[in-house]
C-alpha cells in the first residue's frame, strides 16, 4: 500500500471509528442512564448491534491495514463506509418523513377516556386527523424505578375498543422502545405521571419507514445474489481444475447479469407492481461496484 494511500485509509477509519463510538456511547449512556428512557431510536437494540458490528470493522479494518493484498481489509473497509451512510441515511428519511404527535392517556378506571381518533398538529394548526378503526383506551399502567429514581421499566396495556359495540377488541402491551401498531400508525410510549395513572405517547406515521426497510431487505438480496454467483462461478472453476483465466471468467460471467433485461421483464411481467422494477435498478447500480472491485482483486491475482 502506497504512502499516500496507507494515510489516507488509516485516517478515514479512524473518523469512522470516533463517530461509531461516539454514537455507541451515547446509545449505551441513554439507554442504562435512563435519561432518555423512551427514545425510540438511541434505545433500540437493533441499532446497538449495528453500532457494535462498525466498531469491529473498524479495528479491523486499522490491524489488517498493514497487510498489503488481503481481501478481508479491503471488504471491511468499504463495508464500514457503506454502512455508515446506510444508518444515516435511514435515520434521515425516517425522521424527515412522515407525521409525529404527542397524547396523554389516562386510565379508564381513573377517569379516562377513549380516544377514537389521532390528531397531528403543526405550528398550533391542525394537519391531519386520522380516525381510527377502534377507539383507544389506557387499560393499565406498571412502572420500575432505580434507587436513584431514575425510570427503569415502563409499560402500558391499551385496550382497543369496537366503536358501536363498545366491547373489547383486543388488548396491546406497550413497553420503551417496543411500540405498536394501530391502523398504519405506530405508538411509543414517552413517559408516566407521578401518580402513575397517566402516559404519554408519542403517535408517528411513518411511510418513510416502509421505504428504508424494503430498500434494505432489497440491497442485501441484491448484493447477496450478486456474491454468490461470483462465488460460484469461481469455485465451480476450481472444482474442474480450469486455469485462472477461465476461472476468473466464469465467476464474472456468472456474477454479472443483465440488469436491463431483468428491470424490463419484471415491468412487462407486472404491470401493475411498479416496485418490481426496483430490484433490477439497484442490481444495475450494485454490479458496477462490486464489478469493479472484483476486476481490481483479479488484477493483482495472476
Amino acid at each position: 500500500m502506497k504512502g499516500f494511500d496507507k494515510t489516507f485509509y488509516l485516517v478515514s477509519c479512524a473518523i469512522m471509528g470516533v463517530i461509531t463510538a461516539a454514537a455507541l456511547f451515547l446509545t449505551l449512556y441513554l439507554g442504562f442512564s435512563g435519561t432518555v428512557p423512551a427514545d425510540s431510536v438511541w434505545g433500540n437494540p437493533v441499532v446497538l448491534i449495528l453500532l457494535i458490528a462498525m466498531g469491529a470493522l473498524t479495528v479491523l479494518c486499522i490491524c489488517l491495514s498493514a497487510v498489503v493484498g488481503k481481501l478481508l481489509y479491503k471488504i471491511g473497509f468499504y463495508v464500514l463506509h457503506c454502512g455508515l451512510v446506510v444508518l444515516i441515511v435511514g435515520f434521515v428519511l425516517t425522521n424527515l418523513t412522515g407525521m409525529k404527535c404527542y397524547g396523554d392517556l389516562t386510565k379508564l378506571d381513573q377517569g379516562g377516556s377513549l380516544a377514537p381518533s389521532v390528531e397531528f398538529i403543526e405550528d398550533g394548526a391542525l394537519k391531519q386527523r386520522v380516525e381510527l378503526t377502534h377507539s383507544v383506551g389506557l387499560k393499565s399502567l406498571k412502572t420500575e424505578y432505580y434507587e436513584s429514581g431514575q425510570p427503569k421499566h415502563y409499560e402500558a396495556v391499551l385496550t382497543l375498543v369496537d366503536r358501536t359495540s363498545r366491547q373489547e377488541v383486543k388488548t396491546l402491551t406497550v413497553t420503551v422502545n417496543n411500540p405498536v401498531r394501530i391502523d398504519g400508525l405506530k405508538f411509543y410510549l414517552m413517559n408516566v405521571s407521578e401518580d402513575g395513572n397517566t402516559a404519554t405517547f408519542l403517535v408517528k406515521d411513518n411511510p418513510g419507514e416502509y421505504v428504508v426497510i424494503v430498500g434494505a431487505v432489497v440491497l442485501i438480496i441484491v448484493i447477496l445474489h450478486n456474491l454468490l454467483g461470483y462465488a460460484t462461478g469461481y469455485l465451480l472453476g476450481t472444482l474442474l481444475k480450469l486455469p485462472l483465466s477461465k476461472r476468473k471468467a466464469l465467476s464474472v460471467e456468472i456474477g454479472m447479469q443483465n440488469s436491463g433485461l431483468a428491470t424490463s421483464l419484471a415491468g412487462t411481467a407486472f404491470p401493475n407492481l411498479a416496485m418490481a422494477t426496483v430490484p433490477g435498478a439497484v442490481f444495475s447500480v450494485w454490479h458496477n461496484i462490486s464489478g469493479a472491485v472484483l476486476a481490481n482483486l483479479f488484477v493483482h491475482r495472476s
